[in-house]
């Protein structure tokens, strides 16, 4: 979208709908120019769903294991529910920033056209590493 169609939204926004509050002005004018917001919004929610979920299995699974396990090992309580949800803390976190990660790449092909390249750059070493084979 162009900056003159920009401005005439705005102009129709402010003149013709003047009755409308400053938030719905502003979810109107940021649908017209982005058109994948709405996507990318429902990825991200799907994404921290994803997180809040594998926390939730995770912590269940791993006490599980650990009540199992205590059995032969006999520890307190307290460390069962701690190493629970520290890992699944881990877990879940990893999770969402893997999901976070596809939403944003997503974002960016919806307004640029182009898949970001992830891949991590050559540096020297990597370089230096091919002039020998091994």
């Amino acid at each position: 979208m162009n900056l003159c169609t920009l401005c005439h939204l705005c102009n129709v926004l402010e003149n013709n709908i003047h009755c409308l509050s400053g938030a719905t002005k502003l979810f109107l004018l940021s649908y017209f120019v982005f058109q994948g917001l709405e996507s990318y919004g429902a990825c991200q929610s799907k994404a921290f769903m994803k997180g809040t979920l594998s926390f939730v299995l995770g912590a269940t699974g791993c006490f599980a294991i650990q009540m199992v396990l205590q059995r032969k090992v006999p520890y307190p309580l307290q460390w069962n529910l701690l190493i629970s949800v520290v890992a699944a803390s881990v877990g879940s976190y990893a999770i969402t920033r893997w999901e976070t990660q596809k939403c944003s790449d997503l974002w960016l092909l919806l307004e640029t056209g182009e898949v970001p390249d992830r891949s991590p750059p050559r540096g020297e070493y990597s370089v230096w590493l091919m002039e020998y084979e091994f």
